[in-house]
């Protein structure tokens, strides 16, 4: 079983970012959807402390550094990584769910609304989005989990712990 940590728009944040990490407990993968790939480098280290792989894209507010769409492959699972705004995400997720059938993914993980949520499409394929660590918009900041075996996939989002 793997375990991936999905993060995103953490838009600076970096001491939220580096609190879900260590709130988030032991994991195997590490996501960053975008908005601030730059605090992904300041946590870098804790990540090659633990042996975490990194995967990240790029976001609306990141002009250079990583690729605006990733995919990889897990247990079994085709995950697809986006930042959400080439989608139109914030209006509608039914291009987002399209484009799940067309990459014939799992589960598609996005940002950019600032919205955790958890939805499938019409054939069952995960849109994943773990809220924002930085700058939410409806409550507390947020991030996700994602439980992943050769059976399927299990979301969570969970709530950055108050400050300590």
């Amino acid at each position: 079983m793997n375990k991936i940590l999905v993060t995103s728009d953490t838009h600076g944040h970096v001491a939220a970012l580096r609190q879900a990490i260590v709130q988030a407990g032991e994991f195997t993968h590490f996501v960053h959807l975008g908005d601030c790939t730059a605090d992904v480098e300041a946590v870098r280290p804790l990540l090659e402390e633990r042996g975490v792989p990194v995967y990240q894209v790029r976001g609306n507010c990141d002009y250079s550094g990583a690729e605006l769409y990733r995919e990889f492959h897990l247990d079994g699972q085709k995950i697809v990584m986006l930042h959400g705004h080439t989608q139109r995400v914030k209006y509608s997720l039914l291009s987002l769910g399209l484009f799940a059938e067309q990459k014939q993914a799992d589960a598609v993980l996005f940002g950019h609304t600032h919205i955790s949520k958890v939805e499938y499409s019409s054939t069952g394929r995960l849109l994943f989005n773990p809220g924002s660590l930085g700058e939410p918009r409806l409550g507390r900041a947020t991030f996700g989990l994602l439980l992943m075996s050769r059976e399927g996939i299990m979301p969570r989002i969970v709530q950055l712990d108050a400050a300590r």
